[in-house]
């Protein structure tokens, strides 16, 4: 019985990810798209949904560190973190359905609209997935396990993405965008839901004594993860501009019809779940610090390339050439989804076992704060982008936004070089399973 729960355990865990993935993702692939379409009525110019994207992320920025000095500290008949979740995940999925159906109204009124949801669904966010992050150091002691688990979490946020890749076309097409809004946030409550009721979490370690901005400054004191957040935020500005942008990529740049954007994206999770293995051997030979310096290597080669696409003198068609791409994004989207994970739970851990003191969820924390700062930089500057061109014969502003994520994807790995210990793990066994 044992056994079975254990192997048990990363399915249960990674529904979290997979219902979390579904969101974000569909707000990435729909939401600038659904207010401000490249041809038809447009609800909001870009810029602005550029900057109510923006607000949403600092919100979520801002409220992760209270969340995780709050959920460091719960004690309760249920655990540390379980209470957020099941309290969290109806919050987040309202939010997410509010925002594909905003009512008739003029353009500021309907700014305002979406700015206070997003505020709403980020906020929900932090107070569901900032706990449900900090379970994977405790549910790893020692890294026992963790890159493995951090796989199991990678391949059901892939999956997430991956349905909601197929999915949402389709129901968009049949349904609209509410219809579609309702599935998918349904969905995600009852994956959040069931990492509520089937992880037991560990007994909590001590608590620690710090106060907020104490431990804040503490974490941030940190030397590995100081390089480690500031490379990922340099990687998350790039890769936030272009995975915004994916669906006028398609439909502008490749030249295919909004109906095909379910099969694209479905080639591209299929591509990148055939990766996983090959990601696996990488960082068992080298470690999760020099596999991830790796990907950062092959993603600042690949991203500039997605300008290019429908070009002359570039062989092939538009459409051909976009497939090629996805060939060669596999590999290091798979890296980019399980190494962060897994490093910093590293980095968490290792910090634990020196102060004997729990902070795990602050690591994550802390690190939400800078990406989602990041991401808030990277919304406004991707609404500059496309309104310097979007569209069949103006696109000038969306084949820059490759050209500047790989810009920022090259700092990252930059930066990640100063990374102390590259290529050796932090925790005995973080490479191993």
């Amino acid at each position: 019985m044992a056994d079975e729960r254990l192997r048990a355990r990363p399915a249960v865990y990674s529904a979290g990810a997979f219902g979390a993935s579904m969101l974000l993702q569909t707000i990435v692939l729909w939401a600038v798209y659904f207010y401000a379409p490249p041809s038809g009525a447009v609800r909001l110019p870009p810029e602005w949904m550029g900057l109510a994207l923006a607000g949403g992320r600092i919100v979520n920025a801002l409220s992760n560190p209270p969340v995780a000095f709050w959920s460091d500290r719960l004690r309760s008949p249920w655990g540390r973190r379980r209470p957020f979740l099941a309290v969290g995940a109806p919050a987040v999925a309202a939010c997410f359905v509010l925002l594909w159906i905003p009512p008739p109204a003029s353009p500021p009124v309907t700014a305002l609209y979406v700015l206070c949801v997003l505020m709403g669904f980020f906020f929900s966010f932090s107070l569901t997935m900032n706990p449900y992050a900090a379970l994977l150091p405790d549910i790893t002691p020692g890294g026992c396990g963790r890159v493995a688990i951090a796989s199991w979490q990678a391949g059901a946020s892939i999956g997430g993405v991956g349905i909601v890749m197929v999915s949402s076309p389709w129901l968009i097409a049949h349904g609209g965008f509410g219809v579609m809004g309702a599935a998918v946030g349904a969905a995600a409550l009852a994956t959040l839901w069931l990492v509520a009721a089937g992880i037991r979490e560990p007994a909590p370690v001590a608590v620690s004594g710090m106060a907020f901005w104490r431990e804040i400054t503490s974490v941030l004191a940190d030397p590995a993860f100081r390089v480690y957040v500031v490379s990922l935020a340099l990687l998350w500005t790039g890769t936030s501009m272009v995975n915004s942008a994916v669906v006028y990529v398609i439909t502008v740049l490749m030249r295919l019809s909004q109906d095909t954007v379910g099969a694209v994206l479905g080639a591209t999770f299929v591509c990148t779940l055939a990766a996983f293995p090959l990601l696996g051997r990488l960082t068992r030979a080298i470690g999760t610090a020099g596999a991830l310096r790796w990907t950062l290597g092959a993603a600042s080669a690949v991203i500039p390339l997605i300008a290019a696409i429908g070009l002359g003198g570039v062989p092939g068609t538009p459409a051909v050439q976009g497939y090629a791409l996805i060939l060669l994004a596999a590999a290091p989207l798979a890296g980019l989804l399980v190494l962060p994970n897994a490093l910093v739970a590293d980095i968490a851990e290792a910090a634990r076992l020196r102060s004997g003191e729990g902070q795990e969820a602050m690591y994550y924390a802390v690190q939400g704060l800078i990406l989602n700062a990041a991401s808030a930089g990277a919304s406004a500057l991707l609404g500059v982008l496309l309104a310097l061109g979007d569209s069949p014969g103006r696109s000038l502003g969306l084949r820059l936004i490759p050209i500047v994520g790989a810009g920022c994807t090259l700092l990252a790995l930059l930066a990640f070089l100063r990374f102390p210990g590259a290529g050796r793990p932090l925790l005995r066994g973080t490479t191993s399973r």
